[in-house]
C-alpha cells in the first residue's frame, strides 16, 4: 500500500516524503499514536518509498517492482518487521501438530538480537535497509537497552522505525535518538470510505456503525468487519464496566470470571485458525494472557469516553460512541477516570509477568469499582 491509500495522518506523510524528497532521512523514527491506527500501515509504506527501485516520484513506492512487492509481503531481504508475538501449538488425536503465532506478547532480547545481525548486514538488493519494530513497548528491559546501542551507533544506510502507543512507555533514552511522528485518530469520514472500499460487499450500516465505534482506529474496524463475533465481546466487556459500580464489592470476583470468559471468546472470535479451540485449551493461560490484552483497550476507550462525557460537546468526540447515554449517566457520580486507567496498566504490567490471571483481574476490577464509585483508590 502507498501512502495515497492510508486513510488519514497526512501531516505524518507529508513529513516522511518530504524526508526522502530532501534527501533528509533520519536513521530512526517512533512512530507515537493510539493501537490500530495506521502506524504500522504507514511504516510500510514508508519502507516501500525508501527501497523502491523505480519511485515514480520522491517520497513515494510504485508497489509494482520487485522490492516493493517483497516488503508488502515481508519477505524482502533488506526489510524485517517484528512483533511481539508468542508461538503456540498442539497436536490433536492423530499427531497432527497445530500451530499459530497470536500478539500481545513481550518482544524478547533474542528477537531484537536478530534485528541488530539485520541492521549489520551487507544490504541486498535495495537502496536502504529498513528495520521495523512493532509496539516497541512491549520490549523487555534488556531487549530495550540491547537495541539502543544499534541506535546510537546507526549502521550507514539503515533506517530504524519503531511504533508505539505511547513515548512513556519507552526508555527516554530510546526517544530522544529517534524522530517522533505523531499520529492521532483517523476522522470519522475518512475511515468510513476506507472501510468502504475495503468491504464493498458488507451491510452499509454495519461498514457506517463500525467506523463510528472504531474511534478513529481503521485498523480496529477492519478486525472487526473480518471477525463480527468480536462486536458482542466488545459489548460484553462495556456491559461488565458499566454495572462495576452498582454491582456489590463481592461481585468483583463473579465479573473476573466472566472477564476471562470475555477472552477465550476474544481468542474463538478473531482467530483464523481452524483450530482455535485446541490452541486455547492446550494453552490457555498463555493465550488468555495475550487477548486480555485487547480487552484492556476496550476498557481504556470506556474509561477515555468517561472522562469526557460530562463536558459539552463531547458526544461527537466519544469512541463507543453507541453508548452515550450511559457515559453520561455514569460520568455524572465523578468517577476517578485517571485512576481507573492506572489500574488497568498496572495489571497489563503483571500479565506481561508471572502474575496470576484470576487474582490479576479480580484485584483490576476491585479498584476499578473503588475509583468509579468514591473516585480514589487505596494501596495495591
Amino acid at each position: 500500500m502507498a501512502f495515497a491509500g492510508i486513510a488519514g495522518h497526512e501531516t505524518a506523510k507529508q513529513v516522511l516524503r518530504r524526508a526522502i524528497g530532501t534527501d533528509r532521512v533520519s536513521h530512526a523514527y517512533l512512530f507515537e499514536g493510539p493501537a490500530h491506527v495506521g502506524k504500522t500501515l504507514t511504516a510500510v509504506a514508508f519502507a516501500k518509498a525508501l527501497m523502491c527501485a523505480t519511485p515514480p516520484e520522491p517520497g513515494e513506492g510504485c508497489g509494482e517492482c520487485a522490492i516493493c512487492r517483497a516488503v508488502e509481503r515481508g519477505n524482502h531481504a533488506d526489510f524485517m518487521v517484528l512483533f511481539p508475538t508468542s508461538r503456540v501449538e498442539t497436536t490433536d488425536e492423530e499427531g497432527q501438530k497445530a500451530v499459530a503465532e497470536i500478539e500481545g506478547s513481550e518482544i524478547r532480547t533474542d528477537a531484537i538480537g536478530r534485528l541488530i545481525d539485520r541492521a549489520h548486514a551487507k544490504a541486498v538488493s535495495a537502496r536502504h535497509k529498513v528495520l521495523l519494530v512493532s509496539d516497541a513497548q512491549a520490549m523487555n528491559p534488556v531487549a530495550a537497552n540491547h537495541l539502543l546501542k544499534t541506535l546510537e551507533e546507526p549502521p550507514p544506510g539503515t533506517v530504524l522505525i519503531l511504533t508505539a502507543t505511547s513515548v512513556a512507555a519507552l526508555l527516554p533514552t530510546i526517544v530522544s535518538r529517534c524522530q517522533l511522528v505523531r499520529f492521532g485518530p483517523v476522522p470519522l469520514a475518512e475511515t468510513h470510505a476506507a472501510l468502504a472500499r475495503l468491504f464493498p460487499d458488507e451491510d452499509p450500516a454495519l461498514v457506517r456503525s463500525v467506523a463510528a465505534l472504531s474511534g478513529g482506529r481503521p485498523g480496529w474496524a477492519r478486525r472487526l468487519l473480518e471477525h463480527p463475533g468480536a462486536l458482542d465481546v466488545r459489548a460484553r466487556v462495556l456491559a461488565l464496566a458499566e454495572r462495576l459500580p452498582a454491582d456489590p464489592p463481592v461481585a468483583c470476583m463473579k465479573a473476573a470470571e466472566a472477564f476471562i470468559e470475555a477472552a477465550e471468546a476474544w481468542w474463538l472470535a478473531t482467530s483464523d485458525s481452524d483450530s482455535a479451540a485446541k490452541l486455547l485449551k492446550a494453552n490457555r493461560d498463555r493465550i488468555l494472557r495475550t487477548q486480555i490484552g485487547e480487552l484492556l483497550d476496550i476498557l481504556l476507550t470506556w474509561f477515555r469516553d468517561l472522562a469526557i462525557a460530562g463536558e459539552a460537546g463531547a458526544e461527537g468526540l466519544l469512541i463507543n460512541a453507541d453508548r452515550a447515554r450511559e457515559l453520561r449517566e455514569a460520568a455524572a457520580a465523578a468517577p476517578d477516570c485517571a485512576a481507573a486507567v492506572a489500574a488497568v496498566a498496572e495489571t497489563r504490567n503483571a500479565l506481561r509477568g508471572n502474575a496470576n490471571l484470576r487474582l490479576a483481574v479480580e484485584v483490576m476490577l476491585v479498584r476499578l469499582r473503588q475509583a468509579l464509585t468514591v473516585g480514589a483508590l487505596g494501596p495495591t
